[in-house]
Parts: C-alpha cells; structure tokens; sequence
C-alpha cells in the first residue's frame, strides 16, 4: 500500500495530527501536565493497520527502527537498567535514568515478573498462544498501581522508594488468534494507550506493537494479521507545535510521491525464544522516509 493511500498508516496519522494542532490553534484542549510544559490533546484516537501490507514505519517522517527494537529486547529481557541500553547505543531512557541507570520496576519487570510475585506474563502469552489459541485472555499489561511513581518526589527518589521512575504510558496489549477461510492462524494484537505524545513516542509505540505481533506469530506459528492501536489521551506538547507546522509545510512537496511500507524480514529460527534475541534477529528492507525532523521532548 502507499503512504499516500487514505487508509495508510501515514494518513491515519496525519489525520490525527491536524485534528490535534487545529484544536491548537483555536486554543482548545490545553492542559497543564506533569512535565509543566503542557500540551493540546484529543480523547479515543485509534489507529488500524494490516500487517500484510508492510510493516508500520511512518513515510512522512523517519522512524528509528533500531532504537525502537532495542527498548523491546530491554522489556522482553525484564532488564530496568538503562546502562543496558546505552550499551548498545539507545539514548531514549537516558532523561530519567539515575546516575547508575537504574530505573525502578518499570516495563520488563512487570512484563516478567508482575509486582515481583514472579508471574510471567510473556511466558503466559507465548503458552496460551500454543495451547489455546482461541482464548480471550492472550494479553499482558504493564501498569501496576503498586509501582507507579509519588509525583511530588524525583525521579531519584521514587527509584529509591521501589517506585517506577515514569508511569508506563502503553499499558495493555491484547492478542488474537484468528482462524481465517485459508486454513491459517492469524495474530492480531491491540494496544491501549493511556498517554501518547504524538510526535515522539507515537510512532514507536505503533511499531512496537507491529514487532510484538511479528516476533509472537514467528515464534507460534501464525501469520501475521491486523493490529489496532488505541490512544486515551493523545497529545501534542506546546513545545511541538510550531515545529510540527514547520515539518508538515516541509512533506507538502512530497504528498504525491509514489513511497510503499517496508518490509519485516525475522531470521531466527521459530523455536528460539523471544527473551533470547538479538539485533541481528530481525531487520527492515526498503524503508523509504521524507526525512528526520527533531520536535522537543518533556521530561
């Protein structure tokens, strides 16, 4: 499919970033956060993609792949160590890391090991997968209310106290195995979002979602199907706005361009187990973007 096809991931997403900077410019949706920087946001924004049609990097503007996959062999391993990712070159916990790197129980350590009362929820997921596929119950969730961080404190402070340095913004995903007329099973998977910021965490979380499908249809014996991404509050920083405007008004030229999704190419073999991969067990051919356009971060 073309990025510039209005049922492309890049449409939906374009969609949602006019609607949010024309809310903007009426100077609606504004509210004070966290990060004291504020941002303009909209309820219930969705996002759906088939997975046979290319895997989900945005043509209008580059996404980091590698980064992206990174953090997810980080929450797929438990590990809460942010030193563990600048190892290997991945900067994007750096800001709320702790001198040592620690970052409290965030995502792997829910993931692995719920609460720290040894539930695996990845190992739970992979099982039903094999054993139950038609189950409505093929899900894990990071949000734990026993870890989420006092606001009032540091981030120091909270690592200190056994807290999580952030709440975790994509809490659940959901998986379903669909036995389609060919006589083969599907993998679809949804997120639920409770917070998006749009411009810089958006497109990874979509794409996440997009290689967690992928790696658990590998590793089950399923094709991939459709994802569905779901945002509560999807927002774009007051900070954001006006390079946003900039980066659209830069693509504008580009809007006819003839661009096509790339393609996700795992090398692993089936059997090898999601928590044991690497970089180079999976990589992207053929992606195609109109650029890299930076847009300020809130910590």
């Amino acid at each position: 499919m073309l990025w510039t096809d209005p049922k492309s991931y890049d449409s939906q997403y374009l969609d949602i970033v006019n609607t949010i900077l024309n809310k903007a410019d009426k100077s609606n949706g504004y509210r004070l956060d966290r990060t004291k920087v504020g941002a303009y946001s909209i309820f219930g924004t969705s996002i759906e993609w088939d997975l046979q049609n290319g895997f989900p990097l945005l043509v209008s503007k580059f996404t980091a792949f590698k980064s992206m996959y990174t953090e997810l062999l980080f929450f797929m391993k438990g590990i809460t160590n942010n030193n563990w990712l600048l190892e290997r070159n991945c900067t994007i916990w750096t800001p709320w890391a702790n001198e040592d790197g620690e970052l409290g129980p965030v995502y792997g350590a829910q993931l692995r090991n719920f609460d720290g009362q040894g539930f695996d929820q990845l190992e739970y997921v992979i099982k039903t997968l094999k054993e139950n596929p038609d189950s409505r119950r093929i899900m894990f969730s990071y949000y734990n209310p026993n870890v989420l961080p006092d606001e009032s404190k540091s981030h120091a402070e909270n690592v200190a106290n056994g807290k999580a340095v952030l709440p975790p913004c994509h809490v659940l995903y959901m998986f379903d195995s669909e036995l389609r007329e060919d006589g083969k099973r599907y993998l679809n998977g949804m997120l639920v979002q409770r917070s998006v910021d749009f411009l810089l965490g958006g497109p990874y979380n979509v794409s996440q979602l997009a290689l967690w499908v992928h790696i658990l249809a590998h590793h089950t014996g399923h094709e991939v199907g459709t994802i569905k991404h779901i945002g509560n509050n999807t927002h774009i920083y007051s900070n954001q706005i006006d390079d946003a405007k900039l980066w659209l008004s830069v693509i504008e030229k580009d809007r006819y361009k003839n661009i096509e999704y790339p393609k996700l190419v795992i090398t692993a073999d089936k059997d090898k187990h999601p928590q044991d991969y690497d970089l180079n067990d999976l990589h992207i051919e053929g992606y195609e973007h109109l650029g890299r356009f930076k847009f300020k971060i809130a910590v």
